[in-house]
């Protein structure tokens, strides 16, 4: 495998298991609107955005406003942000790539430290912990 360039401007965590949350849409060309929630899974995550699976397909514009909720290591986080892209998949819905508005201090403060507990370098690589993400007994 030759040299690669990350071009990417953060990491982003893949989780075995996709993280659940919920979204709805908040704004739509700059007046807030309110909509029903549709449940989502994340399966990756990084502080400046992350990618989700829905059943709706959903507009990829900058003048609709979605709100990303979800539950990481125990904390509520409530993010904002718009679908920079979207694509249909064969048997899941849709996937999306969703780029937050402004970063969440606390949610990137998670990251770090859930990141943190499942990296290990070794020379100079990094080895992501297998049992990555922790096991919740809560959602099986």
């Amino acid at each position: 495998m030759g040299s690669e360039i990350y071009v990417r401007k953060f990491l982003r965590i893949r989780t075995r298991k996709p993280l659940c949350g919920s979204a709805r849409i908040v704004r739509f060309d700059d007046k807030p609107v309110h909509t029903g929630i549709a449940f989502v899974n994340i399966p990756e995550i990084s502080p400046g955005g992350l990618k989700f699976i829905s059943h709706l397909r959903m507009p990829a514009s900058p003048s609709v406003i979605l709100q990303i909720s979800l539950m990481l290591n125990g904390t509520a986080h409530c993010i904002q942000g718009y679908i920079v892209h979207g694509r249909k998949n064969v048997g899941s819905g849709y996937e999306y790539g969703f780029c937050f508005l402004d970063q969440d201090k606390g949610l990137r403060d998670s990251l770090i430290r859930l990141f943190s507990e499942r990296v290990h370098k070794m020379d100079r690589c990094i080895i992501v912990d297998p049992a990555f993400p922790p096991h919740d007994p809560a959602n099986g």
